[in-house]
């Protein structure tokens, strides 16, 4: 029917159900992009691990989730490099400037 829908959520089960491709979005950029298969495979941006780690299994019991340390930046605070890098475990120097 060459038709698209946006469905925004943050619902990652819903997500692995009726999408083909999915974006990862951080404080208002894309961070991450492929097919729903690749991202829930192997997902690339530290974020995306972030996300996916912090998602309850019923499978296995935790006594705690996992949360992403720190806080989402507010609106117009980082101006270059990567939004996820202050709170990113893997931050290199270039991820502030790229």
């Amino acid at each position: 029917m060459d038709t698209a829908i946006l469905f925004i959520t943050h619902d990652l089960g819903v997500v692995r159900q009726i999408c083909q491709r999915v974006m990862i979005m951080y404080a208002g950029r894309i961070v991450e992009e492929g097919t729903v298969d690749r991202i829930f495979q192997k997902p690339l941006h530290p974020y995306t691990k972030g996300l996916f780690a912090s998602v309850p299994s019923f499978k296995e019991k935790k006594e705690k989730l996992i949360s992403i340390a720190g806080h989402v930046p507010k609106p117009g605070a980082i101006r270059s490099g990567c939004q996820f890098a202050p709170r990113c475990p893997y931050q290199m120097t270039q991820c502030l400037e790229k």
